[in-house]
């Protein structure tokens, strides 16, 4: 049986008709209906609708954030991410420490 001529199989298949299956990818076992399912495929209007009623039911139970004047008022100021409310040396040592990670190289550039 080492005749490989054999009609079975994708492998046989004209590479055309291979290509035209492949790009297909997974909807056939979806059933080529992925376009309207889940929340993201929904319109923008619809989205705001379901998100304002959970906004609000939140609200109401009290399981929403409550955020003092003072909270708000910082903002993302306080963030560990904001660089510019570091100490000048704090931020000096994290970007040597990125600098050694990347090998002392930068992309594109190898030298």
């Amino acid at each position: 049986m080492a005749n490989n001529t054999s009609n079975r199989g994708f492998a046989s298949m004209d590479p055309n008709k291979q290509r035209s299956i492949a790009s297909k990818g997974g909807q056939a076992s979806a059933g080529g209906n992925t376009s309207n399912r889940g929340f993201a495929s929904m319109d923008p209007d619809k989205q705001r609708r379901i998100a304002s009623k959970g906004g609000k039911a939140a609200q109401s139970s009290g399981h929403a954030h409550q955020l003092s004047d003072a909270d708000r008022s910082r903002g993302g100021k306080m963030s560990p991410a904001n660089f510019a409310n570091r100490p000048k040396e704090e931020v000096q040592a994290i970007g040597r420490k990125g600098g050694k990670a990347s090998g002392g190289t930068r992309r594109g550039n190898n030298y």
